[in-house]
């Protein structure tokens, strides 16, 4: 080991040990969050390709999220979860060059490209929020797993919730460009923060088969991609509704959907640790599903948006709940490639739900996605209380 090693102590605050790996998460998946609420209006309104399309482009980047994810894990794991930080961030800025080539192109040109950025965008978060992960627990201590995937959690959907509407705004005022160019900056500012961080050794590697690291993680990872469902119905769906009854910014749903994370990500950061992570999953998976239905039934727009919090604060708490669940057993030297094969059930839910939901929208309409969201938390209820039992 080198000098500038981080050595995690019981007295390291929270801030100091989260603060720096949030805030580039945080800049980073900005790329993601500011094109949300604008690339189904694109494709669907712009380019005139129909839902299942939409569900195909924004579950793209998760499908390819998905191959990557284990694959991040192990390159955090042997050349540091700092390293696979860096790399991911410069891949988040490559996105915004495929999005600014679609802004120029024609219709089937702009398609290609979109995919292309989103899927360089499934190959940066893999490595940007595995290794944030892997970092903060090396930093914070494994005593505050939960801590560390609230703090990863709250920077990647504060990105979400900010970006959002921004890029809502941005791209009504100047195009597609103009938000290209600014997916392209942000996570050039976190290459900065996380060149200023303290490099960490790898600790020494121990190959581990695939197979017994799903063993190892199968149950919270389905019980992610379970919730997932209902997030993939509300990040590909919920600005269509909005749109289509004329309630108001499509950003401003996936906003409240961000706010509801948030709330909770403040108020409960601590309870996965603190009053035991299957309890806790039982609980907040039970709020998503409540918030789903309200979506489903949309019989207002106030209602729609309460719905959206309530899905939000549900996914919030339920995903460092399940990641508890995910590394209990993990041994050190192998959290990277445990993590990431967890969140590959996460990419899983989103990149293959996103366009079932895309079919189901097509022949049941536009809510019945959040019908599905609700059966998806109900069977991820079920997995956790088995193992209770």
């Amino acid at each position: 080991m080198t000098a500038d090693i981080l050595v995690p102590t019981e007295d390291t605050s929270a801030a100091k040990a989260l603060g720096p790996p949030a805030a580039a998460v945080f800049l980073g998946t900005l790329a993601i969050g500011l094109p949300m609420s604008v690339l189904p209006l694109f494709v669907h309104g712009v380019l005139s390709y129909g839902t299942t399309v939409v569900g195909i482009v924004v579950g793209a980047q998760s499908l390819i999220t998905l191959l990557s994810r284990p694959h991040a894990g192990r390159f955090s794991d042997k050349a540091g979860p700092r390293k696979a930080m860096m790399f991911g961030l410069v891949a988040c800025s490559v996105a915004g060059v495929a999005y600014a080539v679609a802004s120029v192109l024609n219709r089937g040109g702009a398609l290609a490209a979109l995919l292309v950025g989103r899927g360089t965008l499934g190959i940066a978060e893999s490595l940007l929020v595995t290794g944030a992960l892997a970092l903060g627990i090396r930093r914070a201590g494994p005593h505050r797993s939960g801590m560390v995937m609230v703090w990863v959690g709250l920077a990647l959907f504060g990105s979400f919730g900010f970006g959002a509407p921004v890029g809502q705004v941005l791209y009504s005022a100047l195009g597609l460009g103009a938000l290209a160019a600014l997916v392209f900056t942000t996570p050039l500012i976190g290459l900065v923060v996380g060149a200023r961080m303290a490099p960490i050794a790898p600790l020494p590697h121990r190959h581990v088969p695939l197979k017994t690291v799903l063993r190892w993680v199968a149950p919270a990872g389905l019980s992610l991609a379970l919730s997932a469902i209902g997030y993939a119905a509300i990040v590909s769906f919920l600005p269509l509704v909005i749109a289509s009854r004329a309630w108001g910014s499509p950003g401003l749903a996936l906003a409240a959907f961000a706010g509801g994370f948030i709330l909770a990500r403040l108020l409960c950061a601590s309870w996965p640790d603190r009053l035991g992570h299957r309890r806790v999953a039982i609980g907040f998976l039970s709020l998503e599903a409540a918030g789903l239905v309200l979506l489903w039934l949309a019989p207002s727009e106030a209602a729609t948006l309460l719905g959206a919090a309530m899905a939000g604060g549900g996914y919030s708490i339920s995903f460092p709940a399940l990641g508890i669940e995910a590394i209990q057993r993990v041994p050190p030297e192998n959290r990277g490639v445990a993590l990431g094969t967890w969140a590959a059930f996460l990419d899983f839910g989103l990149g293959v739900g996103a366009p079932l939901l895309g079919v189901v929208a097509g022949v049941a309409g536009l809510q019945a996605p959040f019908a599905v969201g609700v059966l998806g938390c109900v069977a991820a209820v079920g997995i956790m209380l088995s193992l209770g039992r």
